[in-house]
């Protein structure tokens, strides 16, 4: 029998957050990513990668790929259906579909929103050597205000998000997609 489940409050779910972090930091887990902990040593390298916007390669039907050069990155993914897939092998064609070349603006973007994922949040300088120009001259409107919001903040040269930051994390992800 199928039940029908309320979610709780906007309020109680904080709450709930804060306390499951709070328990979780005492048992001696990392917490590294918005929504995820870690024993030390036990980070999930898969996820980090998309996080960082590193290299990917997927094999197989319906597998997603990311290089992140040409020079702002490319991803694309493989036929659907394993005969589809197959011929493409067989025929010495390159299996993809749906190839998107990644603009400077959608890198960018990308490497605020998946970085500030991580509890480290993103390298100021790693962003000025990727792109040409400081955070704060990428975005200068956004990032007085969600400093001045107290949603994010800058640590030992990197933008992150506060502790308020990680509850409304999508209310920041948004001013930079």
């Amino acid at each position: 029998m199928l039940r029908e489940l309320t979610l709780p409050e906007e309020e109680a779910a904080a709450e709930m957050f804060e306390t499951t972090s709070q328990l979780l930091r005492e048992a001696g887990y990392d917490h590294y990513e918005i929504s995820n902990f870690a024993l030390p040593g036990f980070r999930s390298r898969h996820n980090q990668v998309y996080w960082q916007r590193s290299d990917y390669l997927g094999f197989g039907a319906g597998a997603h790929s990311f290089l992140a050069a040409p020079p702002f990155g490319r991803r694309w993914k493989n036929p659907d259906t394993p005969e589809s897939y197959i011929e493409s092998m067989v025929n010495g064609s390159a299996a993809e579909e749906e190839l998107t070349l990644v603009t400077e603006r959608e890198a960018r973007s990308e490497t605020l929103f998946l970085g500030l994922r991580m509890l480290e949040g993103v390298d100021g300088n790693s962003f000025r050597n990727d792109f040409g120009k400081t955070l704060e001259e990428a975005y200068p409107d956004d990032l007085r205000d969600l400093l001045a919001e107290g949603l994010l903040e800058w640590r030992k040269g990197h933008l992150r998000l506060t502790p308020r930051g990680l509850i409304l994390s999508n209310q920041v992800f948004i001013r930079f997609v």
